[in-house]
């Protein structure tokens, strides 16, 4: 079975990872955890179902940090997008002669 050669999109120059998770401490830090149990860094996994169990709580803290950081970027280009469709358009500004 062949694989479609990746899109130019998504293609990396060596680096631009690195200063990704600089952008995205959270992340670095899921990844790093997940080198630490590949090495087993500390020597407590034993078994391979000890490992498993390490990664599964990795994989889902990195997947809900991953999906965090999503949203927060969707709603921060949606906001932009909005702000330049009305400028006058007031976010997150109470009005006071209402309360």
């Amino acid at each position: 079975m062949s694989r479609k050669p990746s899109s130019k999109k998504h293609q990396r120059t060596f680096g631009s990872f690195e200063q990704d998770l600089k952008r995205h401490p959270e992340l670095k830090q899921h990844m790093e955890t997940l080198l630490a149990i590949v090495e087993n860094r500390d020597g407590r996994l034993e078994r391979f179902d000890e490992a498993e169990l390490e990664v599964l709580k990795v994989v889902r803290g990195l997947g809900r940090q991953t999906l965090e950081e999503w949203a927060q970027q969707q709603a921060d280009r949606k906001a932009a997008e909005l702000s330049q469709l009305n400028p006058s358009a007031c976010k997150d500004k109470k009005n006071s002669s209402l309360a």
